[in-house]
């Protein structure tokens, strides 16, 4: 077991990270001290071990298409505009879908074109993910898991980031039941 300074503690820990009831159970009033025994080192953060194995949350997307996880204090997951209309597409094509397939052209072209009307349309953007021998798609997949690991930890996030093998269908493992389009 490691003793770590309280205020140290609370830094590390992100809302997603831990419900409120385990910092008051594993920090009492009066002890400047923690002992971690219920909590688990990864990637330099500290996670409640109870709270991240059982439960995920619901998705929110909004009108506005911003990213909700309405069940970990309606936490957003903020992603730019090009890495968001990847991650849409991937969400609505609960079947999967091979990387280097530009079946989804179209789709993909038009999420971020409409989507998106701040920001100036860029073709040369969609056409680098559609295209096989280019690393985009790789890149914005790459980007994805990121996002989700850095607020989830990898136990909770692989359901939310995409997920595939080489060669075959890439999908999101989260249960579309638990996704809310409004």
């Amino acid at each position: 077991m490691k003793n770590i300074n309280k205020i140290e503690f609370y830094s590390r820990l992100e809302p997603a990270k831990m419900c409120s009831n385990c910092v008051y159970y594993k920090c009492s009033k009066g002890s400047s001290y923690c002992t971690l025994s219920g909590f688990e080192l990864e990637n330099g953060m500290y996670y409640c071990t109870e709270w991240k194995i059982y439960r995920l949350s619901r998705m929110l997307i909004t009108e506005n298409n911003k990213i909700f996880l309405t069940d970990y204090d309606n936490l957003e997951i903020k992603m730019e505009p090009l890495i968001k209309s990847v991650y849409f597409l991937f969400l609505k094509h609960p079947e999967g879908i091979l990387k280097d397939s530009f079946d989804y052209k179209k789709e993909l072209e038009y999420q971020y074109k409409h989507m998106y009307i701040q920001i100036e349309w860029k073709q040369k953007s969609i056409d680098n993910i559609v295209d096989p021998t280019h690393i985009s798609m790789a890149t914005q997949l790459s980007y994805i898991k990121t996002i989700f690991c850095k607020f989830l930890g990898n136990t909770i996030a692989q359901n939310y980031y995409i997920l595939g093998k080489r060669a075959g269908r890439y999908t999101i493992p989260l249960n579309r039941e638990l996704i809310t389009w409004q």
